[in-house]
């Protein structure tokens, strides 16, 4: 991918495609990759905390507190 940032980008729109291996992080954001981080990916718990919030069914700081919550027992 990174090859793919020395091509010009013919269409502005695609420029983001040619610069995501600059700014990508690993599964495991600053942190190592594992097990931990591919639980947390797998149960979908930063996925669900803005579903939660953008559905209505809980407030911006519940939906905090919930992925919260499950984030501590994953990493315990």
């Amino acid at each position: 991918m990174k090859a793919f940032g020395a091509t010009p980008a013919a269409d502005p729109k695609r420029t983001v495609y040619r610069e995501c291996a600059k700014r990508t992080l690993t599964a495991g954001g600053l942190g190592s990759v594992g097990e931990k981080a591919a639980t947390a990916i797998a149960d979908f718990v930063l996925l669900d905390m803005f579903a939660n919030y953008c559905t209505g069914r809980e407030d911006g700081k519940n939906s905090m507190k919930i992925a919260e919550r499950q984030l501590s027992r994953i990493y315990r």
